[in-house]
């Protein structure tokens, strides 16, 4: 919490203490009034409390009247001096307190408003969007274009495992994934055709320095090969649709992190207000381009504010988001099915029987089925998403 943030907070504590003061001040006023009027208004009581007072300043003599009364006008002038004094201290304290209060919940506010206004701009740059399908049967529009986003994505890794296998890279190694998917996502926004074939190149030799010049360009032309061939227009550009998407969302995000004066719980609660705005075929393409190259910024935001939270497992197949970011995510899965995802060869070991027992209940089963459905049917879900 900034600095500022935290005089917020003292700010409101003060307020409270301040209030507890005032009924301080209050009740000790309300018992001298009360008592003054008893000893008015109970001859016998202000009788004897005269001879109290009287014993107390002679000593056991008689005191007189003026005496007495002299005594008990000092006391009584002095305390309300007093009370006087520290009421119109008070009243000045909390007025400044006060104001300091109010500036702070009014730049609060004003962060808030703000905030609340990119969380418009995002919203309006997804109603804008407008992507052809890419088998050409129509357009997409809004967050349907993100279904197509993820479809183009998903095609393109295939090609350049494809293309990374036949130049003798292995896809399958974990080590690879990070600068798998950077290769991917850039080929994914910049386009791969023959227009400007230096530009995309000199973007994705990045991760390829191992590569000689010709064997990069010949890793490229099957690439571009692989792209022309396809029924689908996979090579096309992205850029021009999800720049301004992605620079609002970061600016949304960061602008809320560094607030001075919002408290942390406030930030939590507003970026998971932006968080609850992402659709899942967002969520995917929003994992590719965190683990690229666009996104190392992004990495410190993930984790804290539990961005990929609501991202489904094996939405980003062949990939897995738990590998790349260590944070929380809503889709609960039983350990049985988690172990058969990460190992689908032997999840509990070739010959520990003892621990498959469990897996007979029909319930069990059917979550089993229900995986695997899933992983096994995906070329099926891409085509119903494009349909």
């Amino acid at each position: 919490m900034s600095r500022i943030a935290r005089s917020r907070k003292q700010l409101r504590k003060s307020g409270a203490i301040t209030a507890r003061l005032g009924y301080l001040v209050f009740a000790t006023l309300a018992v001298f009034s009360f008592g003054f009027a008893i000893v008015t208004l109970f001859p016998p009581v202000g009788k004897w409390v005269i001879g109290l007072v009287s014993e107390t300043i002679t000593g056991g003599s008689e005191a007189t009247g003026e005496t007495v009364g002299g005594y008990v006008g000092g006391v009584t002038a002095t305390f309300i001096a007093l009370t006087t004094g520290l009421i119109l201290a008070g009243t000045f304290w909390l007025t400044r307190q006060e104001a300091r209060r109010e500036a702070a919940e009014s730049r609060a506010s004003q962060d808030r408003e703000h905030f609340f206004r990119m969380l418009d701009f995002h919203r309006k740059n997804v109603a804008e969007l407008h992507v052809s399908r890419l088998d050409d049967s129509g357009r997409s529009e809004g967050r349907r274009a993100f279904v197509v986003f993820r479809i183009q994505l998903y095609y393109l890794n295939e090609i350049v495992c494809e293309a990374l296998q036949q130049s003798g890279i292995d896809t399958k190694d974990p080590q690879n994934y990070p600068w798998i998917i950077d290769f991917v996502y850039v080929a994914f926004y910049y386009g791969v055709d023959r227009k400007w074939p230096d530009f995309i190149k000199g973007k994705l030799c990045m991760h390829c320095p191992y590569m000689s010049r010709s064997e990069f360009d010949l890793l490229y032309a099957r690439i571009l090969s692989l792209v022309e061939g396809s029924r689908y227009k996979l090579g096309r550009t992205n850029q021009t649709s999800l720049s301004a998407y992605y620079r609002n969302l970061y600016g949304a995000v960061r602008f809320v992190d560094e607030s001075e004066i919002l408290f942390d719980d406030e930030k939590r609660r507003l970026v998971k207000m932006l968080r609850g705005q992402l659709s899942n075929p967002e969520l995917s393409v929003f994992f590719f381009n965190a683990v690229s190259r666009f996104g190392q910024r992004w990495h410190k935001y993930i984790v804290k504010y539990q961005l990929l939270k609501n991202l489904p497992f094996n939405y980003v197949a062949p990939y897995d988001q738990r590998d790349f970011f260590e944070q929380d995510y809503e889709e609960y899965e039983h350990e049985t099915l988690r172990g058969w995802s990460r190992n689908s060869d032997y999840p509990y070991g070739k010959n520990d029987q003892n621990n498959l027992s469990h897996l007979t209940s029909p319930r069990s089963i059917d979550q089993i089925a229900q995986k695997l459905n899933r992983i096994t049917h995906w070329r099926g879900q891409i085509r119903t998403e494009m349909s």
